[in-house]
This record gives structure tokens, C-alpha cells and sequence, in this order.
């Protein structure tokens, strides 16, 4: 199937979707003691907050795609993103009212500030949002949610982590999808080759100090330990992003060089 079919075949799922048939009702979360309960339904009242923040974020990448030009199936694609990481968010304050056993304030995203990349033309900032919003970031974020969906044992949490993973995978497609195209030019690449280490870092290290992933784990409800945090995110920038962006075309020998010499 080619790219441009996956791109429309995720974007006819995310908007296809109704509300999910979860089992909200599952026995092991009103087994579960207060202080992790707690733990899981704090997790989760961030979540909600952060994917409002991503929508916002979406829907601003959103519009310079369509100002500066993309593929008609990255288009639709980012449209239905957005509709999705608003889902998402009303998906996780669900989860946290139900762990915590209230109904909680309605979240808020607080602002949302893309990089300016003042330096760059139109086109390339686009690109270089698709590189870091998507690209990098959503990349590692399917990384990091598959192995919240292997430690999961609850009903509750294996049937969410398993929305939140298929759909990551959609989000990431974005970016890769643009980068892959003929709106990326060889200028775009080159410059996207240049600060490609400064994009890989700076997404590193937000994962790294997520204030939603300190604390203790639960893993059988979907939040595993945060010192195995690490471990997965070198990973997905190691196996996954790296040669994701040399697929692309991009030129990786930087990137590389910076990983090997600060996380290597």
C-alpha cells in the first residue's frame, strides 16, 4: 500500500471512531489501593491537559501546512489529528475521574507556543515542525505507549493504551509523510540536517523530565516505572528516528554523531 493510502486509511479510522465500548466498569481498578489509584488518576488529569496543549499545537502546525503546501493525504490527515488529540483529552479526564473517584475540573491546556525558527522561510519552519512535533516527538511517543501497552494488565488500561498507541502511530505518519514528499525540498533537508541534533535534544529532554512520569509506576494499570523511561526513549531515537529520517532522505550523520557522543 502506498503512502498516500495509509495516510487516507488512518485518517477514515481516527474520524470513523465513536465513542469506544471501554470497560469502564473493570473490577481491578476499585481493587486497586488509594495511593496508586491516586497515582494513575493524577497521570492521567495531566494527560488530559497535555493533549489539549498537542491539539492546540496540531491545529497551528495544521494551518502551515496548508498555507506553505503538503500531500492532499497529510492534509487530511492532520485534520483528523486534531479532532483525535481532542478525543484523547476528554479520554483522559474520563480515566482520571474514574481512578479517582471524582469528577475533576475540566482541564486546560495552558499556552501553546511553537519554536519561531525566525531565520527560516515559510516552508522550511514548516518542515521543521513536522520534524519535531511528529517526526521525532510522536515517534518516540509510540515507542514509549507500546510498552505501556505490554505492561498493562488491567482491562481499563490495555483497551486505552491500545487507542492511544494505534493513534501515535497516525500522528507520527504526519511528519514522516511530509518529510517524504516533494514539499520538502533539498534546501528544506539540508537545513532540517542542521538542526536535526537540536531537535532530537530538545525532545529528549522534555521526555526525560515530564513532570506527568515522576513519581512511582503502575505498571499493571498502564504507568510503568520512570527509570525505565530511559531505556525506551534512547531507544526510539536509536531505532526508530535516526533511520526514520534517513529513510526520508535527511542526512543523519550529525544526529549521529551527537547521540553516540552524549546518549550513545
Amino acid at each position: 500500500m502506498s503512502t498516500s493510502a495509509l495516510v487516507h486509511a488512518a485518517a477514515e479510522r481516527l474520524r470513523a471512531r465513536g465513542d469506544q465500548m471501554l470497560p469502564w466498569d473493570d473490577e481491578q481498578i476499585d481493587r486497586l489501593d488509594a495511593a496508586s489509584r491516586t497515582r494513575v488518576g493524577e497521570y492521567w488529569r495531566g494527560r488530559a491537559s497535555a493533549e489539549l496543549r498537542v491539539a492546540a499545537a496540531f491545529s497551528d502546525f495544521g494551518a502551515k501546512l496548508v498555507a506553505t503546501g503538503s500531500e492532499p493525504a497529510v492534509l487530511e490527515l492532520i485534520s483528523a489529528s486534531i479532532e483525535n488529540e481532542r478525543y484523547h483529552a476528554t479520554l483522559c479526564e474520563k480515566l482520571a475521574s474514574r481512578y479517582l473517584g471524582a469528577t475533576i475540573p475540566e482541564p486546560q491546556p495552558g499556552p501553546v507556543r511553537l519554536p519561531a525558527f525566525a531565520d527560516v522561510d515559510d516552508a522550511t519552519r514548516t518542515a521543521l515542525y513536522a520534524a519535531g512535533l511528529c517526526a521525532v516527538n510522536d515517534s518516540i511517543a509510540t515507542v514509549w505507549l507500546q510498552h505501556c501497552l505490554a505492561r498493562s494488565a488491567a482491562p481499563l488500561a490495555r483497551a486505552v493504551n491500545h487507542i492511544h498507541l494505534a493513534d501515535e502511530i497516525s500522528h507520527a505518519r504526519v511528519g514522516w509523510a511530509h518529510l517524504a514528499s516533494a514539499f520538502t525540498t533539498p534546501a528544506t533537508r539540508a537545513e532540517i540536517a542542521r538542526r536535526l541534533p537540536a531537535l532530537v535534544r530538545v525532545n529528549v529532554a522534555q521526555w526525560l523530565a515530564s513532570s506527568t512520569l515522576t513519581g512511582g509506576g503502575v505498571p499493571d494499570h498502564g504507568l510503568p516505572d520512570p527509570i525505565e523511561q530511559r531505556d525506551h526513549v534512547l531507544g526510539a531515537v536509536r531505532n526508530v528516528v535516526i533511520p526514520g529520517f534517513d529513510h526520508v532522505g535527511i542526512d543523519v550523520s550529525a544526529v549521529q554523531r551527537w547521540f553516540d557522543d552524549e546518549l550513545g
